[in-house]
C-alpha cells in the first residue's frame, strides 16, 4: 500500500511541475489510464500493484504521445512599410502577315440533274440438291433429302 501511495504522489508531483507549453493532454490521460490499468493488472498478478502502475503509466504515456496530433505551427504575419516593387513583363509578337486574297466563289444558276436509278436484272440461279433413294430388304423405298439432314 505504501508503494502505491508513493507512486501516486510522484505522479502528482511530476504533473504539477510541468510547464504550460509542455503540457500534452493526450500523454497525461494515457499515463493516468495506463497507471490505473497497470495497477489492477499487477495487483492480480502476484500482488504487484506498484510495478503494474509504473509499467502501465509508461506504456500509457507512450501510447498517448503516439496518438496525440501535433499542434499546428504558429502563424507568422509579415508587415511591410512600403509596397514591394512589381516587375513588369511585356510580351510581344512579330507582325502578322498580310491577309490572303479572298477565295473565289462560283454561283451555279441551274441545279444539277437529279440522280438516276438503274436496275439491272441478274440471271436466274438454280440450286439443285441431291436426293437419295434407299431401298430396304423388303423392297420399300425411302427418300432421303439432304436439305434436312
Amino acid at each position: 500500500m505504501k508503494n502505491l501511495i508513493l507512486t501516486l504522489l510522484l505522479a502528482v508531483a511530476g504533473t504539477s511541475a510541468v510547464q504550460a507549453q509542455d503540457y500534452q493532454p493526450a500523454v497525461v490521460r494515457g499515463s493516468v489510464l495506463g497507471a490505473i490499468a497497470g495497477a489492477f493488472i499487477g495487483g492480480h498478478n502476484h500482488d504487484r500493484w506498484a510495478q503494474g502502475a509504473v509499467i502501465g503509466a509508461v506504456a500509457g504515456g507512450l501510447i498517448g504521445a503516439a496518438v496525440d496530433q501535433p499542434a499546428p505551427p504558429p502563424r507568422t504575419v509579415t508587415y511591410y512599410s512600403q509596397p514591394q516593387p512589381v516587375q513588369t513583363v511585356v510580351y510581344t509578337q512579330p507582325a502578322c502577315p498580310p491577309p490572303a486574297a479572298p477565295a473565289q466563289v462560283v454561283y451555279v444558276s441551274t441545279p444539277p440533274p437529279p440522280p438516276q436509278v438503274v436496275y439491272v436484272q441478274s440471271a436466274p440461279v438454280v440450286v439443285a440438291r441431291p436426293v437419295v433413294y434407299v431401298v430396304d430388304s423388303h423392297g420399300r423405298r425411302y427418300v432421303r433429302d439432304y436439305r434436312r439432314w
